[in-house]
């Protein structure tokens, strides 16, 4: 993600700004020109392509870091019988053993079959990753944008199940590399010998764009405006390789219990909108890596996202993009008074690390996003705070032994939730009928 030049330099190196944790700081990352007035309803957010950190500050996010050992349950709405629970669940599940036990058995040793052992590739696989390259999933758009939402939202989940897009997904194997085929090295390292250049040269090894085909996150007409580029949201191999792992790995923990919430992988977008008088602007559109939703995804539970670079490297600009996606959810689908505590959360992998991010907000930071009420920016109500939890390492037998009882409990969590959201639906329809 491209930021404003003043700040390029510090994020690139690694050295790194660290995200706000409080008003104070969040005040001190504004540049300093002399402006006042720094909202969403006062940023340009269409003067390019790409979300900058002047659009990242007017959403308002700070940052609280929790160690997994510090973990306080109540804290996110996470009640204990929701993980005295996933235990129990967990104990009888003979797949959780086995990749359990393939941690005791070392790394040399054969990987056991079971659910898990899709994830436990994947998750080797990610290991190795070398990348440390960022993608976007934020689009900036401005406010004389030419196609409606509904008919983008239309096209692109069109191009998601045409038959040219399904047939390019049957045949993607033939157009990988030679390299990565019929190869008993992990594919992470398959994947760099193919970036390596051929022609002997020292050069830094290049990830290989995905292959020219179409793709869900790919479409163009004459009438596309001119600010959406030609791949929108495009994903490296290295991310796949990530994103293929995080979601082997949530299935792995919960399918096996078949339960009514489900993790996918499919890219869904979120758009932003502030109130201007009495038009609606949109600023921009967030799109996801993943969301734990029922099958007919009436709501969505959680977002999934993930990076190749590690997050240390690169901590402001992920940051950023997580809460470029929160505040997108939160705008798109806000419930009102706001949801129950932990509700909105996100399960992120960064190479071979897993976090979690709770967020916490009130109705004032939902009517400052939506261009109403207060926006004095020494308000701590007008601000939403997002913890985030981690880092779990997927080479850890212990981090993940603390981590998989956590997600099962929030899938449980969520479980629960759109039952007794269906029964209120239901006994409301119920009295409606009996008027």
């Amino acid at each position: 993600m491209i930021v404003t030049t003043l700040f390029e330099g510090a994020m690139s190196s690694g050295s790194g700004i660290a995200p706000p944790r409080n008003t104070m700081l969040w005040r001190a990352l504004w540049p300093k020109d002399g402006k006042t007035d720094r909202t969403t309803q006062t940023q340009e957010f269409g003067s390019a392509s790409k979300f900058t950190l002047e659009n990242f500050l007017s959403l308002r996010v700070l940052r609280t870091k929790i160690s997994i050992h510090r973990l306080d349950y109540d804290k996110f709405g996470l009640d204990q019988r929701f993980i005295d629970e996933a235990n129990r669940m967990l104990c009888e599940y003979d797949s959780w053993k086995v990749y359990c036990d393939g941690f005791k058995d070392g790394h040399g040793k054969k990987r056991k079959e079971g659910n898990f052992f899709l994830a436990k590739l994947y998750q080797d696989s990610a290991t190795k990753v070398e990348s440390k390259e960022v993608s976007e999933s934020i689009v900036s758009s401005p406010a004389n944008h030419t196609r409606s939402r509904a008919q983008r939202r239309a096209l692109m989940e069109e191009q998601d199940q045409s038959p040219t897009k399904l047939k390019a997904d049957a045949n993607a194997s033939k157009s990988l590399p030679a390299i990565l085929k019929g190869s008993k090295k992990p594919l992470a390292l398959r994947l760099k010998d193919a970036r390596e250049p051929s022609d002997g040269s020292k050069g830094p090894p290049k990830t290989p764009s995905p292959p020219a085909s179409p793709a869900s996150y790919q479409w163009r007409s004459p009438d596309t405006p001119a600010w959406m580029p030609n791949e929108t949201f495009p994903k490296s191999i290295d991310e796949q390789i990530v994103n293929t792992a995080l979601i082997n790995f949530l299935n792995a923990i919960t399918e096996h219990f078949q339960l009514s919430q489900h993790w996918t992988m499919h890219r869904k977008a979120f758009e932003a909108f502030v109130e201007k008088g009495t038009k609606k602007e949109k600023l921009y559109e967030a799109r996801t890596d993943g969301y734990l939703a029922d099958e007919n995804a009436r709501r969505v539970r959680a977002l999934v996202e993930v990076k190749a670079a590690t997050r240390a490297s690169r901590t402001l600009e992920i940051f950023m993009q997580e809460s470029a996606q929160m505040a997108a959810w939160i705008l798109e689908y806000p419930n009102e008074p706001p949801d129950p505590l932990g509700r909105r959360f996100q399960v992120l992998q960064d190479r071979n690390e897993i976090f979690l991010n709770f967020a916490r907000y009130g109705s004032k930071y939902l009517s400052y996003l939506r261009g109403q009420g207060s926006f004095d920016e020494t308000d701590p109500e007008t601000f939403m705070t997002i913890s985030e939890v981690g880092p779990f390492k997927t080479s850890s037998l212990g981090h993940m032994e603390k981590l998989v009882p956590i997600l099962l409990a929030l899938t449980l969590r969520a479980v629960e939730d759109d039952e007794q959201e269906l029964l209120v639906a239901k006994n409301k329809w119920t009295v409606c009928m009996g008027c």
